[in-house]
């Protein structure tokens, strides 16, 4: 009764984030990017606020556009806000524009394809870094998290152990233990938790 309990308790938790993780603005057009509108914001944060800082001082470098990105990112993780990943993918297309073969900007880029529920673009820009970094751990999220949304569940189980032989850490163990509840494996899901 116990496990049970720890169980259901492990679910909807991992339920609420990651229907918190994934609410997306329902416009998934493109974002028009320019320097002076990704620079520009009203909220205050200091990582955004050192990311436009960087902005303004080297505009045609990847790396302040990158760090925005990733305090927007952060942002509409804390607040609920998640207009903000709006923001975050604005950014990165500004460092795409700068740098197309940038690995960070790309990395985050197929990370917000899952945000904003692009599966099978996600998916894609996954099987571009794989082709390209076949040891990135982060790919393998992509990857394993792209296939899940889409059913591809024997892909999505392959990229998860590929992601924990790489990096065993909560990351991928997460991934894991939602794929084995996804299959009806509730204590070993439990027990990836733990």
């Amino acid at each position: 009764m116990k496990n049970f309990i720890k169980l259901t308790a492990i679910i909807l938790f991992s339920i609420f984030l990651m229907s918190a993780c994934s609410k997306s603005n329902a416009n998934t057009d493109k974002p028009t990017a320019n320097a002076e509108n990704v620079a520009k914001t009203n909220l205050t944060n200091p990582q955004i606020e050192a990311a436009q800082k960087l902005i303004e001082k080297s505009p045609n470098e990847t790396k302040g556009y990158t760090q925005l990105a990733v305090a927007y990112i952060k942002q509409a993780r804390e607040t609920g806000d998640f207009s903000l990943n709006s923001k975050a993918e604005t950014a990165i297309e500004k460092a795409l524009e700068v740098d197309e073969k940038d690995i960070s900007a790309r990395k985050l880029k197929a990370s917000l394809h899952l945000t904003f529920h692009r599966f099978p673009e996600a998916l894609e820009a996954g099987k571009k870094l794989q082709a390209e970094f076949p040891n990135d751990e982060f790919v393998y999220g992509v990857l394993t998290d792209a296939n899940v949304e889409l059913g591809n569940y024997k892909e999505a189980v392959e990229a998860a152990q590929k992601m924990v032989d790489l990096k065993p850490n909560m990351s991928s163990y997460a991934r894991v233990a939602h794929l084995r509840s996804l299959h009806g494996d509730h204590n070993g899901a439990v027990e990836m938790y733990k």
